[in-house]
């Protein structure tokens, strides 16, 4: 802080494995200012992406604007805050694509952490808590299952749209400058559907009434971009089972029967193709 402005700086520290190594401090530096860059680059570096003014490779710091003090962090999100954290996906997923490919960031290993971390191999033999919905959701039907190793596939394999990687609650901050979206250092190209079912298994969690969490799928179905259904409930799923295994910052944790059901409509969605039956009833 000086006199005249203030900014935010990120330093990228060891990230807990929780089981499954993780990412480490150089790479995830790499991805987040790549993930910057490359959002400059198709221009939707402005609202609602924090302004990053500063890098430093050889300490892994990131120096950003300072939005201002955080604001309301309990209050749930409105329906013109959902409707813009939609659009910021849209045109993050839809503009990167003319990102050159010489400056877009592979991250093949962000992209295989990932798949370890939502599609976690031998789930049978991890009876651990933190595995307990994903071990469900691997043990439902062989057309389940099948669609999720497809998924699972589409992660790894990659792709050509920016994928901002960690769209959850935690990282969706009200300021005193408005909604700001943080944390980008899982960032990579890849299938925008990855994004897609983190935003709207957080909306879920969040629990939300039902015409704001209505709001996000209408814009996101009305997209230029195409987002494939199947993909979209498949990620959704897995993002949701996760986020009831280790918890979800921002979040409050639903209770057992609030889970079963979401759980339930989760499944649904993948077995319909369609991730608005994720929508609460009524």
């Amino acid at each position: 802080v000086t006199n005249e402005r203030a900014w935010f700086l990120k330093h990228f520290l060891v990230w807990p494995d929780n089981g499954v190594v993780a990412p480490a401090q150089r790479d995830r530096f790499h991805a987040e200012s790549l993930f910057h860059r490359a959002a400059r680059i198709s221009r939707c570096d402005r609202e609602p992406l924090p302004t990053l003014v500063h890098q430093d490779a050889n300490e892994q710091c990131l120096v950003f604007e300072d939005a201002g003090p955080e604001v309301d962090g309990g209050a749930v999100l409105t329906e013109s805050e959902v409707e813009a954290l939609a659009w910021f996906l849209i045109n993050v997923h839809h503009h990167s694509q003319s990102v050159p490919v010489c400056a877009r960031h592979c991250s093949e290993g962000i992209r295989r952490w990932h798949a370890a971390r939502l599609f976690p191999a031998g789930l049978a033999a991890r009876r651990g808590r933190d595995y307990r919905w994903r071990q469900r959701l691997f043990g439902e039907d062989v057309e389940v299952v099948s669609v999720l190793e497809r998924s699972r596939e589409a992660l790894i394999d990659g792709g050509a749209n920016l994928v901002h990687g960690d769209f959850v609650p935690g990282n969706w901050v009200r300021t005193t400058a408005g909604l700001r979206v943080v944390d980008a250092e899982f960032s990579f190209f890849g299938r925008p559907e990855f994004d897609v079912g983190a935003f709207l298994a957080g909306l879920a969690l969040l629990d939300l009434p039902r015409v704001v969490q209505a709001r996000a799928h209408e814009v996101l179905a009305q997209a230029c971009v195409r987002y494939d259904p199947g993909m979209v409930a498949a990620f959704l799923a897995v993002h949701l089972c996760s986020m009831l295994d280790g918890g979800a910052a921002g979040v409050r944790a639903p209770s057992g029967s609030q889970a079963l059901a979401l759980y339930r409509r989760a499944v649904a969605a993948i077995r319909q193709r369609d991730p608005s039956l994720t929508l609460p009833r009524g």
